[in-house]
């Protein structure tokens, strides 16, 4: 679980890069090259991106950012 003021840290964030205007896949010719989903759903609305290749700066950010945040947070198992 993460905490309420982690996840108002996290609208936030998806508000400042403008997450919901981005486009919904940044493909790749090549057919092996590793890819980054992410999917957030907010204020009723759910928004998938896609990320293979050449995505802007700002969603490559986000998903660092939020890496992070799964880095640091303290996981516990709680079942099989």
């Amino acid at each position: 679980n993460l905490s309420k003021d982690k996840i108002d840290q996290i609208k936030k964030k998806v508000n400042e890069v403008g997450y919901c205007k981005l486009n919904d896949s940044y493909p790749s010719a090549i057919a092996d090259i590793p890819s980054t989903f992410t999917t957030v759903s907010l204020d009723g609305k759910k928004k998938s991106i896609m990320n293979k290749q050449n995505a802007p700066p700002e969603l490559r950010d986000f998903e660092k950012y939020l890496e992070k945040i799964l880095e640091e947070n303290d996981w516990k198992k709680i079942g099989d």
